[in-house]
């Protein structure tokens, strides 16, 4: 999940402010910019042009290997941003989580497949549950719930769903922000499911539907440079794909307001260049993983 830093000392502001100007260069209104940070992030090479040397920069993707298998993390925030996820999801539904007609299956699937990930990485945390009136939840074919243990939270994992949907419930027991695209038949990856409880400036019912050159159109380069790169590693992504990138990014908000308000930011980003107080500076970090369902074939773009 994001963590957030809060930059104060006006030693620290002072590179700040550089820092910010070339972020902010290649900085999308979703808040997903490019990581230009470490060689495996940038490809960079001389030109010489016209007897004049030049550093020319090429925007990757910038994916690595993770330094461990676990697709999932859960750390010792986890119970308090589990509670904000309770209040976000019951007060702010619509915005921060929803999926397009007929992706029910693709949800369910995805639940199966985050609570196998997590009771088997995280058994001190997590553990399935037997149907009522069976003891012996060590047998699979008995078991239809998972619990997350030190709130003793108890939720189903198969049909039928009654308060909660199968999206719903995953959203509840990560501490991911977890979206889902398919492949149309245009050959275009469209998100057609979304629990993306920590936004910056945008909010799950205005996206849904759009494909990725949509979802990218305001990140710089991304039609000329990125389009056609990231949407065949899309293609090429299996269940077995384990690679992960980091992007950082400014934010500014508030930080006098509760952490729920800073980390759900549903507004559109203003981009009327008014003054910022150094106090409202935050450099948001995230940890973005690709993985793709064994059964549907969908894309989970999981961030963290």
């Amino acid at each position: 999940m994001s963590f957030l830093e809060l930059i104060i000392g006006l030693d620290v502001i002072l590179w700040l402010s550089i820092f910010c100007l070339i972020v902010l260069m290649d900085t999308s209104a979703a808040g997903l910019p490019a990581n230009y940070q470490g060689k495996q992030r940038n490809d960079t090479k001389k030109q010489e042009v016209s007897g004049i040397s030049r550093t020319t920069y090429n925007l990757t993707m910038g994916l690595h290997k993770p330094k461990h298998d676990r697709w999932l993390i859960v750390d010792e925030n986890y119970l308090l941003e589990h509670d904000i996820k309770q209040r976000l999801l019951q007060n702010k539904k619509n915005s921060v989580i929803g999926h397009t007609r007929g992706a029910e299956t693709v949800c369910e699937e995805l639940l199966t497949v985050v609570a196998e990930n997590l009771t088997r990485n995280y058994p001190k945390s997590f553990r399935y549950c037997s149907k009522p009136g069976l003891r012996d939840g060590s047998c699979m074919e008995n078991v239809d719930r998972v619990e997350i243990i030190s709130t003793g939270e108890v939720f189903r994992l198969t049909a039928p769903f009654t308060h909660k949907t199968a999206l719903e419930i995953a959203a509840h027991l990560t501490m991911e922000d977890l979206n889902i695209l398919s492949r149309s038949d245009d050959g275009q990856h469209v998100l057609i499911a979304s629990a993306t409880c920590f936004p910056v400036g945008w909010a799950v019912s205005d996206r849904l539907g759009w494909p990725l050159y949509k979802l990218h159109a305001s990140v710089p380069l991304w039609q000329k440079k990125l389009e056609i790169p990231v949407e065949r590693f899309f293609s090429k992504v299996t269940s077995k794909t384990n690679l992960e990138r980091t992007t950082r990014f400014v934010q500014v908000a508030d930080t006098q307001t509760n952490l729920e308000d800073i980390l759900c930011q549903l507004a559109p980003l203003k981009h009327d260049n008014q003054p910022v107080n150094a106090t409202q500076i935050i450099i948001r970090s995230e940890r973005q993983t690709f993985t793709k369902l064994p059964k549907t074939g969908v894309v989970i773009f999981a961030i963290f």
